[in-house]
């Protein structure tokens, strides 16, 4: 699902970077929608290519955490 507005999509995509906000931490999202979040809006950040052909990196970085 692709975000609604400029200011949800920045963060989103902040969240799904690391970012940790120091107010609020109750009304976030956690880091695993906003990957989804952050990988709908921008579908070339999720994959990379390899030689073994494309990689999901954003199920990486989930399986990671």
């Amino acid at each position: 699902m692709p975000s609604v507005s400029p200011k949800q999509r920045n963060m989103m995509a902040a969240l799904s970077h690391g970012w940790k906000p120091t107010k609020d931490k109750k009304k976030l999202p956690s880091s695993k929608v906003a990957l989804d979040f952050h990988v709908a809006d921008y579908p070339s950040h999720g994959k990379k290519k390899s030689a073994d052909g494309p990689v999901d990196l954003a199920w990486s970085i989930l399986k990671s955490r």
